[in-house]
């Protein structure tokens, strides 16, 4: 099943592009996060089976901040993946929550942060964003 969330999500990969090429690096560090976030969503409903509404009711039910659940999520998910040795489960988990740990909080300097974001730490997060996708595209449904 496609979303609409899979067509933000490469939506945002190249507005990612873009913004580093004309000098926006915070938005570019934004866009990067938004395409993994989106991308995982997209996930939820398409290889998970959830609904808009099951999504809704368990975000509301968590009380907690829904993308570091959602990240916690696709961490158990990758570690637990069928078909993998152990130690590849741990590395995709690890390799995952790690990078999007790391994203977010870019995304949070760049969003919210009175300073400046450079060139070198837009790129890095694209990167970034580049490598969660491939995994996200490696070891789930699209």
């Amino acid at each position: 099943m496609d979303t609409p969330l899979r067509s933000k999500s490469e939506e945002n990969t190249k507005l990612a592009n873009l913004a580093i090429q004309e000098t926006y690096y915070a938005s570019s560090i934004h866009c990067s996060y938004y395409a993994c976030l989106q991308l995982m969503k997209h996930i939820q409903r398409s290889d998970f089976g959830m609904t808009d509404e099951e999504v809704e009711k368990v975000k509301d039910d968590i009380k907690a901040d829904s993308h570091i659940f959602l990240i916690n999520v696709f961490k158990t998910k990758l570690a637990c993946k069928q078909g993998l040795s152990r130690i590849q489960q741990l590395k995709n988990s690890s390799d995952f929550s790690e990078s999007m740990e790391k994203l977010k909080k870019m995304r949070v300097k760049a969003d919210y942060h009175n300073l400046e974001i450079k060139s070198n730490e837009a790129k890095k997060s694209l990167k970034m964003s580049n490598e969660i996708i491939l995994i996200l595209k490696t070891n789930f449904t699209i």
